[in-house]
């Protein structure tokens, strides 16, 4: 695998879904107050508009440019971004399902397409699929 621009790009969406699960999880679990929520989404605004630079591809500029638009818009409003919560909390549900595609991205780039290569791929995508539509 060589680390080429898209490869950076998974492996940074990657650490963003993440992150973001981890957010989601100690906020759901009552560990943490809201604040984990707003750092993820400035993590989130950041890392879309990096990667809006960077990407070719039309689907992720579209998907960026509206998550850019919804962040921004509830930032610059503070009294609609707590009024958004639920809107908030599921847009970064749905991102969580990036884990699974970033690592499909990145199984696709393997050199050796092995079995394990080829399940891995496979249930990536179904992994993807399910949390984005749930």
């Amino acid at each position: 695998m060589t680390l080429d621009i898209d490869t950076i790009q998974n492996i940074n969406t990657l650490i963003v879904s993440i992150f973001t699960m981890y957010a989601l999880y100690e906020y759901n679990t009552g560990h943490t107050d809201f604040s984990i929520v707003e750092t993820n989404t400035n993590l989130v605004l950041a890392h879309c508009t990096i990667d809006l630079f960077l990407t070719k591809k039309t689907d992720i500029i579209i998907h960026h440019i509206f998550t850019i638009g919804f962040i921004t818009y509830t930032m610059l409003h503070p009294e609609l971004y707590i009024q958004a919560r639920k809107e908030i909390l599921t847009t970064l549900q749905v991102e969580v399902s990036s884990i699974f595609l970033a690592i499909y991205m990145l199984l696709r780039g393997a050199k050796e397409k092995t079995p394990l290569v080829i399940c891995g791929q496979q249930l990536c995508q179904i992994f993807f699929i399910t949390l984005f539509i749930y």
